[in-house]
C-alpha cells in the first residue's frame, strides 16, 4: 500500500519535466494506474494537458493506461476533452479512439461530439 502511494505521488514530478521520453513514459504509466491514491489523478489530468502538443502519443497512452485501471476523471471533463482534440489534431486518431470508446462504454457522454466530428458519424460506440 505504501508503494502504490509513493508512487503516485511521482505525478507531481511530471510538470518540471519539458518533453516525455521512453524512460519518463515508463515511469508516468506505472504512477498513472495508482492516481487514485492521494487523489492524484486530477494533477495528472492537468499535467498531460500540458504535454499532449509536445508528445501526443506518449500522452494518449498514458491516458489509456489510466483507463485500464479503471480510472475516469469524469470531473475533469475539459482538460480531458482537450486532450482528445489536440490526440486528433496531432495524428493520433486511434488512441483518440479508443479514449473516446472507453468513456463512452462507462456511460461517459462528454466525449462524443468530438468523436463523431471525427467520425462523421452518430454511433458513438460501434467504430
Amino acid at each position: 500500500m505504501q508503494n502504490r502511494k509513493a508512487l503516485s505521488l511521482l505525478i507531481e514530478w511530471l510538470k518540471f519535466i519539458d518533453y516525455i521520453d521512453q524512460d519518463i513514459l515508463k515511469w508516468v504509466k506505472l504512477s498513472a494506474v495508482y492516481s487514485k491514491e492521494n487523489y492524484r489523478s486530477d494533477v495528472l489530468i492537468d499535467h498531460l494537458t500540458l504535454h499532449v502538443k509536445k508528445t501526443p502519443k506518449e500522452v494518449g497512452e498514458i491516458m489509456l493506461e489510466m483507463l485500464s485501471a479503471d480510472i475516469y476523471c469524469d470531473y475533469q471533463e475539459e482538460e480531458i476533452r482537450q486532450i482528445v482534440s489536440s490526440l486528433y489534431n496531432e495524428n493520433q486518431g486511434g488512441i483518440a479512439d479508443k479514449i473516446c470508446v472507453l468513456y463512452g462504454e462507462k456511460g461517459f457522454e462528454f466525449l462524443r461530439d468530438i468523436y463523431s466530428e471525427n467520425h462523421k458519424i452518430g454511433n458513438f460506440l460501434n467504430k
